[in-house]
């Protein structure tokens, strides 16, 4: 069903005439989203300004990442020049003292912003055996980032933060995700921070073609967000494997044929649906190196009045499955005995805005997406212990227009398309654009950390 606002802000004779009668509508700026694979030149055509503390060491570096992707970086704010992003290295801040750089090198550029415009802040990971002062210096970016990004999203744009953990090679670390998060690819992402770090084994690696020769399991993928997972994993060169219940066959068929992937059919609430699962991808493929955990379900009603039975199907689905799927897939081996997912694998789990947040009549699903978190964030550090530098992350989505939301209320769908900075709900693509990057090689240093792809929901984000 479509946006009624965001068709208003496509038109700009409607637009006008809105904004001429001050009508009290709030018009969302319609989103700039990427429409083909990853490129070389992911940031052709995109004018940065990029700034730092007076002690920076980042500054050129982070000048070389987006030169290398096609960027252009703006010498001064002198001649007015149209910015589609900024940049800040706040990573050498420690005092209270180095936050009035942000607020001098921003601040002037404010106005000089294109609409769907990304900030990104640099900022240190302070462990905990941190002074007070650079601690507090470290967490109040965060307060930054989430109160700019809300000022940016009238106008499209959106504001992140990365946090540089110590050790390993900050510079690959931060390749990817910085051309990530300036691009238009995390159009509905905003107000979030991921901590970015190198593991030993990692190496730099090309951005285009990437995944070319990965085999990636996508579970639920016959329709909404699976599906557009599937396709962006397979249009960047990875065979997919989508799986679904028998319900969905046909639809999982007509998108398998569509990529080139291949179908598995199981229900999820079988007992024995993992260790099935396990044994068709060793009958099939000799490695599995992405796992995207998208399968779920709901059976929403306050807690009163639920049934027992929907309380566990629920549970299953959405914590239990997952759980079971990864750990068997860590621990299967494949041909000559060795593990089914290599060295650099990469695990995924669909968590939920409602797992952070809570939501009512939701007590059985937010309570399985909340274990969900639990789940990856355990699970990321026993495969580091491990030593195979196999990432587990989780996507929390927001409202996404799908199959689902749109047979949701008119008055509750409206409201929650509202309630996130960007004004607009957000589309499968934009989740799936989130899977492909935490998918990539160069997404290695990032685990055990959940990403909202939200558009900065109002609440719990």
């Amino acid at each position: 069903m479509s946006d009624y606002l965001l068709e208003i802000s496509r038109r700009p004779l409607a637009k006008r005439l809105v904004r001429q009668l001050r009508l009290p509508l709030p018009l969302p700026e319609p989103l700039a989203r990427a429409s083909s694979v990853w490129a070389e030149l992911e940031l052709k055509g995109h004018t940065s300004a990029v700034g730092g503390t007076r002690d920076s060491q980042l500054k050129t570096v982070l000048e070389s990442i987006i030169t290398s992707a096609g960027g252009e970086i703006a010498p001064s704010i002198m001649g007015n020049p149209k910015l589609n992003s900024l940049v800040f290295d706040a990573s050498s801040a420690t005092t209270v003292a180095d936050l009035g750089s942000l607020y001098d090198f921003v601040r002037p550029r404010i106005s000089l912003l294109a609409n769907n415009c990304h900030v990104v802040v640099i900022g240190l990971a302070a462990s905990n055996k941190a002074s007070p002062e650079v601690a507090g210096a470290s967490a109040a970016l965060m307060g930054f980032v989430k109160s700019f990004a809300k000022e940016l999203g009238r106008k499209g744009g959106t504001c992140q933060l990365l946090l540089v953990r110590k050790g390993g090679d900050t510079v690959q670390a931060l390749d990817t995700p910085l051309k990530f998060f300036l691009s238009k690819r995390s159009a509905f992402i905003s107000g979030q921070s991921l901590s970015v770090g190198a593991t030993p084994a990692f190496s730099p690696a090309p951005i285009v073609g990437s995944l070319t020769g990965k085999v990636a399991l996508v579970t639920g993928a016959a329709q909404g967000i699976g599906a557009e997972v599937a396709r962006r994993l397979a249009a960047e060169g990875a065979t997919v494997i989508g799986h679904d219940r028998p319900q969905e066959k046909a639809n999982l068929n007509a998108l398998m044929t569509e990529i080139k992937g291949s179908s598995l059919i199981m229900d999820l609430l079988d007992p024995e649906a993992v260790p099935k699962i396990v044994s068709y991808l060793k009958a099939h493929v000799s490695k599995v190196d992405i796992l995207v955990n998208n399968a779920g379900m709901t059976r929403d009603k306050t807690l009163a009045r639920m049934p027992r039975d929907w309380w566990d199907d629920t549970l299953t689905i959405n914590l239990q499955a997952p759980l079971k799927l990864s750990q068997a897939l860590l621990a299967a081996k494949g041909e000559h005995d060795q593990p089914l997912m290599p060295a650099g694998g990469r695990i995924i789990c669909m968590a939920s805005i409602a797992g952070i947040a809570g939501n009512a009549g939701q007590t059985n699903y937010a309570t399985a997406k909340a274990g969900l978190i639990g789940v990856v964030r355990a699970l990321a550090g026993a495969t580091a212990a491990a030593g195979r530098d196999i990432t587990v992350n989780a996507l929390a989505p927001g409202f996404i227009e799908t199959r689902m939301t749109s047979a949701m209320p008119t008055a509750l769908r409206e409201i929650a398309r509202r309630f996130n900075s960007l004004n607009q709900g957000g589309l499968p693509v934009d989740v799936a654009e989130a899977a492909v990057f935490l998918s990539m090689p160069g997404a290695g240093g990032i685990s055990g950390d959940v990403l909202r792809v939200c558009g900065q929901n109002l609440i719990g984000a």
